[in-house]
């Protein structure tokens, strides 16, 4: 009985050290997996939104994630604190579309449209969070759009819209629209924080401390 029982508790420790050493090895043979790394807080951004009929600046809360290499955007909208997590092909995905945006705003060849589901530059699926206090709820089905609208001052904005999706848990709650607007202006700065070698900057300069000796 104690030869078996012996056995039985080598045998789970071999197991043990398999199941962490192929964790570890797919955490490193992830593409989106940077560093070991609590999320980084980023610089905030300025953006636009509309509240109530009106235009209001808005503030935006960015943070780094270095184990997924996702981005999270935190703002409030109305009632709630709203997040938009981009992966780096919706960072991608968004820069194509505001450099397509820029060159067409820079030549004068926008036409004075209102944004919809039809005309956007690109979309994809992203999760969003949203709540009252804080992120209570979240669904990862969100169509995420990129398009251009005139606004504010009458002059185009890119525009960053996610679409209304059923929460992962309550089917029949849904997230709210958000939409952020951004000047030429701020979508140059915003695109300095967030392009892929500025955050994988950031990852080398944590790896020379961490393995600093």
């Amino acid at each position: 009985m104690l030869r078996k029982l012996c056995v039985f508790l080598c045998l789970g420790c071999v197991l043990l050290l398999f199941s962490c050493s192929s964790t570890k090895k797919d955490v490193e043979q992830d593409p989106d997996f940077l560093g070991d790394y609590e999320p980084i807080q980023l610089e905030n951004a300025m953006g636009w939104v509309t509240l109530f009929g009106k235009e209001k600046p808005k503030e935006i809360e960015l943070y780094f994630v270095p184990r997924t290499n996702r981005v999270e955007m935190y703002f409030r909208d109305l009632q709630n604190r709203v997040c938009i997590i981009l992966t780096p092909e919706h960072r991608k995905m968004m820069t194509d579309a505001a450099l397509q945006f820029m060159a067409e705003q820079e030549a004068g060849n926008m036409p004075d449209r209102k944004a919809n589901s039809k005309n956007y530059y690109s979309q994809s699926v992203c999760t969003v969070g949203w709540g009252v206090t804080g992120i209570a709820r979240t669904t990862n089905k969100s169509k995420l759009q990129f398009n251009y609208e005139y606004f504010n001052d009458k002059r185009p904005y890119f525009l960053m819209k996610a679409l209304p999706a059923p929460d992962r848990e309550e089917p029949d709650v849904y997230s709210p629209t958000i939409e952020v607007y951004f000047s030429p202006a701020q979508l140059e700065a915003i695109y300095e924080l967030l392009n892929q070698e500025a955050l994988q900057a950031l990852v080398d300069e944590l790896d020379e401390k961490a393995y600093a000796y």
